[in-house]
């Protein structure tokens, strides 16, 4: 996928806090709930490295927010409420437990999706602006993550 540089900032997040972690193959999942119906078929189809088609766009980065507020550490505050996590919400502090899920269904499956949404966003500014947002939201989360492992 050719996205950009916070694309790229992404992968290489996802690599760090998967090689802390080992690179594992499998692991307990992400949480489903609100998972949107694309990451399921995606995980029930072997995961693909083809882009799963999204449909309605509008319904897919729905569906996406609300995951991505379940599977938040409850110290940020965001469990509830729809679109895009505000940045004041940042904090580093609390249990990641829930997010910390390495291997092929835990957050490949949040990165696999961001790319399927990139895909759909190339010639869109209003969605390339949400979907920044939700990259950068990711990249930061990442980043949390990597470091808790780097200070264990």
């Amino acid at each position: 996928f050719k996205l950009g540089e916070d694309w790229e900032r992404v992968v290489e997040a996802l690599t760090i806090v998967e090689g802390q972690r080992g690179f594992a193959k499998a692991g307990k999942p992400l949480q489903r709930t609100d998972r949107p119906l694309q990451v399921s078929r995606w995980i029930q189809n072997a995961r693909l490295c083809d882009p799963m088609p999204l449909g309605d766009r509008d319904v897919f980065t729905e569906a996406w927010w609300r995951w991505w507020r379940q599977i938040q550490p409850e110290s940020r505050g965001v469990g509830e409420g729809e679109g895009p996590v505000p940045v004041a919400s940042r904090v580093d502090t609390g249990e990641w437990d829930q997010m910390d899920k390495p291997g092929q269904n835990g957050l490949y499956s949040v990165v696999a999706s961001l790319a399927w949404w990139g895909e759909t966003m190339l010639h869109n500014a209003t969605a390339r602006e949400e979907w920044c947002v939700a990259v950068d939201d990711v990249c930061w989360a990442l980043g949390c993550l990597a470091a808790i492992s780097a200070d264990a």
